[in-house]
C-alpha cells in the first residue's frame, strides 16, 4: 500500500501542479478536526471555505441546491472549482454536491461521515465512515474504528503550561468531566445532569481527589447551571463561551489523570483515547422509538445488510435503499450504543459505574488508508 501510494506520489510530482482542493468546514470544531487531518496529510495544497446557514430544508426530499447556505457570511465559492472538495456533516453536503454540478461533473467529492440523510453513498467518489453511522457496504466506503483527530498536541501542551499552576493546589487524582449536549436521539436535559452530577459526586466522595469540568459549544445555559451549582468543594469548572478568550478544555485533556465523558461526544471520547487516559463513558438515555421510527428501522435492516458482498449499488436492496433515502422516506443511523461497546470491548473505555482500566492497545491509525484511497481517485488522470 505505501509503495503504491509513493507512485502516485510521484506521479504527481511530474504534473505541473497537485490537484486544486477546497475543504469545506462549519462552526463545528469537532468535524472541522477531523477534514482537516485528512487535508493536511495529503500534503496538496488547500483552501479552505467556511461555511454559515441559514435554515434546514423545508422539503424531506433531497436536492443539490445552494439555498440554505448563508451566502454573505460564508467563504465565497467561485471558480476555478476544486478537482477534490473535502467535506464533513450533514448541512454542507448539498453544498458539496452544488459545486460538483456546477464544475460540470469535475469535482471529486470526499465525505466523512454519513453526511446528509438524504444523500445516498453513491452520490460520492468516497465516503469516510466513521463506527457510530450504521452506512451500508459499498466499494467507496472506508470504514475507520475511531474518527481523524490529530493535531492538537502543541495546542495541548501549551495549554498545560499555561493551567497547570493553577491545578497544583488541587488534591490527587485529577478526575475530568467533559459534558457535551443533546443530540437525537440522546437526551441531555435538566433531569438528567442532576441525575450525573450526584453520582459523579458519590464517585468523587468515595475515591477522593478533585473534579476538573469543562462544558462544550452544544452545553445548553440551563444544564451548564446545574453543573456548575452541583461543583464540589475540591474542583474546577469552565463554562464554555462562544468567542471567549481562554478554553481549559485542553489543559486538562492532557492533565487529568483519568476521564469521564457524556456518551453524545464522539470527539470528545475519542481524544480522550487518544491521551492514553482511563475513560468512563457516561451514558445518554434515548427518546422512545416512534411506530415511524420502528418501521424505518426494520426497512432499513432489510435493504441495508452489512454482511452482503460490497457492490456498486448494494443489489437491487441496496438500489431500492438509496431511492427511498433520496425521497427522505429513509434515513442511514447513528448508532451511539454501537461505537460506545466497541470501545468498552477493545479496552478503551469503561461504563460509568466500572472501575476505571487502563488502556489496553493504541487504536489503529487509519488516516494512511483514507489519504491512499483519496489518492487512488486521481491515479488515472496522473498516470
Amino acid at each position: 500500500m505505501v509503495a503504491a501510494s509513493q507512485t502516485l506520489d510521484l506521479a504527481w510530482t511530474a504534473h505541473a501542479q497537485p490537484p486544486r482542493v477546497w475543504v469545506l468546514i462549519t462552526e463545528k470544531l469537532g468535524d472541522n478536526a477531523q477534514v482537516l487531518a485528512i487535508a493536511d496529510a495529503l500534503g496538496w495544497p488547500y483552501e479552505l471555505k467556511r461555511l454559515e446557514f441559514t435554515s434546514v430544508p423545508r422539503s424531506r426530499a433531497f436536492k443539490p441546491l445552494l439555498w440554505e447556505l448563508a451566502v454573505d457570511r460564508s467563504s465565497p465559492l467561485d471558480p476555478p472549482w476544486p478537482d477534490l472538495l473535502l467535506t464533513i456533516g450533514r448541512r454542507p453536503s448539498p453544498v458539496a454536491l452544488g459545486i460538483r454540478k456546477r464544475s460540470g461533473g469535475k469535482t471529486k467529492l470526499v465525505q466523512v461521515g454519513q453526511g446528509d440523510s438524504r444523500v445516498g453513498l453513491a452520490c460520492f467518489d468516497l465516503v469516510v465512515g466513521n463506527l457510530q453511522c450504521q452506512l451500508p457496504v459499498r466499494p467507496n466506503l472506508v470504514q475507520l474504528e475511531l474518527p481523524l483527530l490529530y493535531g492538537k498536541a502543541a495546542t495541548i501542551a501549551a495549554a498545560v503550561a499555561q493551567w497547570k499552576p493553577q491545578f497544583l493546589s488541587l488534591p490527587r487524582p485529577w478526575t475530568a468531566l467533559f459534558v457535551g449536549g443533546a443530540t437525537a436521539p440522546l437526551i441531555l436535559d435538566t433531569e438528567v445532569t442532576r441525575r450525573m452530577m450526584a453520582e459523579v459526586k458519590h464517585l468523587m466522595t468515595c475515591e477522593g481527589g478533585s473534579l476538573l469540568v469543562t462544558t462544550s459549544p452544544r452545553t445548553s445555559p440551563e444544564v451548564t447551571n446545574i453543573i456548575e451549582a452541583g461543583m464540589p468543594a475540591n474542583g474546577f469548572f469552565h463554562r464554555w463561551v462562544r468567542g471567549g478568550q481562554s478554553n481549559t478544555y485542553p489543559a486538562i485533556l492532557g492533565l487529568a489523570d483519568r476521564f469521564i465523558v457524556t456518551g453524545d461526544s464522539i470527539s470528545m471520547l475519542t481524544e480522550v483515547i487518544q491521551q492514553g487516559k482511563p475513560l468512563a463513558i457516561y451514558p445518554l438515555p434515548s427518546r422512545r422509538k416512534s411506530i415511524w421510527r420502528w418501521h424505518r428501522h426494520v426497512l432499513r435492516s432489510l435493504l441495508f445488510r452489512p454482511s452482503e458482498a460490497a457492490t456498486e449499488s448494494g443489489g437491487w436492496r441496496g438500489g431500492l435503499g438509496d431511492c427511498l433515502i433520496r425521497l427522505g422516506l429513509l434515513q442511514y443511523r447513528r448508532d451511539f450504543s454501537r461505537f460506545h461497546q466497541q470501545l468498552i470491548v477493545r479496552g478503551l473505555a469503561v461504563r460509568f459505574g466500572t472501575p476505571f482500566l487502563p488502556v489496553q492497545a493504541p487504536p489503529r491509525d487509519d488516516l494512511p488508508v483514507v489519504v491512499e484511497r483519496i489518492k487512488a481517485l486521481f491515479g488515472k488522470r496522473s498516470a
